[in-house]
C-alpha cells in the first residue's frame, strides 16, 4: 500500500487504522477469525526482529535499485528510530529524482517492498518550514543495522 504525505499525518493514520482494525475484528468476524485476526497483531519477539531484518535488506535493495536509476532515497521514521513494531511501515524520503520518474517510482517501491505498507514522501513538496524536521530524522539505508 502507498501513501504520499507527512510523517506527522501518517502517525495519526497509524493510530486510527489499527484502532479501527481492532474494532472491525471483534464486530464482524467469528470467534475463531477474531482470535486469528489478534494473533497476528501480536507477533512473538523472534517474528518481530525477523520482520525487522527484513524491512531492513529489502529496504537497503531498493534505495540502492533506485540510486542506480537517479533516484535518492533516505529512510525516517520507526525503521530508522529503531522503534519498529508489527504494524510499522517504511518511510522513505526522496531528496532528489529525475522530473521524468516522479510518481513512476512508487511502483518500484511497492515491487520492492513485497508485504510491507510504505509512505513515499518527496522532499520538494515538504513546506520549506516543515523540512528541518525530516532532514534531522533521515537515515542512509546503508546505516539502517
Amino acid at each position: 500500500m502507498c501513501r504520499v504525505h507527512s510523517a506527522a499525518k501518517h502517525a495519526e493514520y497509524s493510530t486510527q487504522s489499527a484502532k479501527v482494525d481492532s474494532i472491525a475484528g471483534q464486530a464482524n468476524n467469528p470467534p475463531g477469525k477474531q482470535r486469528r485476526v489478534m494473533s497476528i497483531a501480536v507477533l512473538s519477539d523472534m517474528d518481530l526482529g525477523a520482520r525487522r531484518a527484513s524491512a531492513v535488506s529489502l529496504t537497503k535493495q531498493l534505495v540502492a535499485r533506485l540510486a542506480d536509476i537517479g533516484v535518492d532515497a533516505k529512510i525516517f521514521g520507526s525503521l530508522s528510530s529503531g522503534k519498529f513494531n508489527a504494524q510499522s511501515d517504511i518511510d522513505l524520503l526522496v531528496t532528489e529524482c529525475p522530473r521524468h520518474l516522479k510518481y513512476k517510482i512508487e511502483g518500484l517501491v511497492e515491487d520492492g517492498l513485497p508485504g510491507f505498507r510504505f509512505d513515499v514522501v518527496y522532499l520538494d513538496e515538504i513546506p520549506a518550514h516543515r523540512r528541518h524536521r525530516f532532514l534531522e530524522t533521515v537515515t542512509d539505508a546503508g546505516d539502517l543495522r
